[in-house]
């Protein structure tokens, strides 16, 4: 990642490997997870709304705008904004974004920054998957692309503004766990989930994270629990409840740090990205 640079990523998008659409926030991704997409954008095309009221005028104009011009960016519209609060927008930026967020706009490429807009069926590659996936399916994604991104993962960075998704991914992470896909570790009173291999690779890093190895089996006194959990009970019975033999303060701070530090380097370093599936 440290060598990509911003022309880079202008040139990807423009070839259709890239898109622009809200993961975390919003997000450049990939184009073969389109999918992941298209929940939020049948939730806002169903009537959700997203910052700002919708006005079926102003869409509907502006969409035939772009349908008969081709792409335009919000400075191409000649209305201004209603006032001058920071966040205030003009109608027709307030009715590009809405379009986007549903999905009948895609940004092909940006414009000094600018996003420029244009009709879905002009910018998706053609064989790009549009079926919705049902719940499963898309917690079953985000939790393989988040540990290929991080290593370790969260159910609240899972579910981060993703409406009602909690309870399912909870559910679904679980499930990995009981069949042995997942490991859940406890760090100081948080909950990850990983791979084993994710694991392995992680530990190989940062050093600091063999407190939540498996192949550690002593359990020397210590107050703060780093415990790792299975369903197999050969493994519970053999020590996977671990503890940090240094002082407590020193060694779960290290171990978080570890954590935070990984996932920095997952992001960063192809090559030791986690394969979930």
């Amino acid at each position: 990642m440290s060598a990509l640079k911003a022309s880079d990523i202008d040139l990807l998008q423009e070839q259709r490997v890239l898109f622009e659409h809200w993961a975390h926030a919003l997000a450049i991704l990939p184009i073969r997870d389109y999918l992941s997409s298209l929940p939020m954008m049948q939730r806002i095309a169903s009537g959700d709304t997203h910052w700002y009221p919708k006005d079926r005028k102003q869409l509907t104009k502006v969409l035939k705008s772009i349908r008969d011009e081709g792409t335009l960016s919000a400075k191409d519209f000649k209305d201004k904004k209603t006032s001058d609060a920071m966040w205030a927008r003009s109608p027709s930026k307030i009715a590009l974004e809405q379009l986007f967020m549903k999905g009948e706009l895609m940004v092909p490429r940006r414009r000094n920054f600018h996003k420029v807009y244009d009709l879905r069926e002009r910018v998706l590659p053609s064989g790009i998957d549009i079926r919705t996936p049902t719940i499963e399916e898309l917690c079953c994604h985000l939790i393989g692309s988040y540990l290929r991104a991080q290593g370790l993962v969260q159910i609240a960075e899972l579910t981060f503004l993703r409406k009602g998704l909690r309870k399912k991914m909870s559910q679904t992470a679980a499930n990995f766990v009981e069949e042995g896909i997942l490991k859940e570790l406890e760090v100081n009173g948080q909950i990850y989930y990983a791979t084993r291999k994710s694991l392995d690779l992680s530990i190989k890093v940062y050093p600091a994270l063999s407190c939540v190895s498996p192949r550690h089996s002593t359990m020397p006194s210590f107050s703060a629990n780093v415990l790792l959990r299975s369903s197999n009970s050969t493994t519970r019975s053999s020590g996977m409840c671990l503890r940090l033999s240094a002082s407590p303060d020193t060694s779960v701070c290290q171990c978080c740090e570890a954590i935070d530090s990984l996932r920095v380097s997952m992001r960063r370093q192809a090559g030791r990205r986690a394969c979930f599936m």
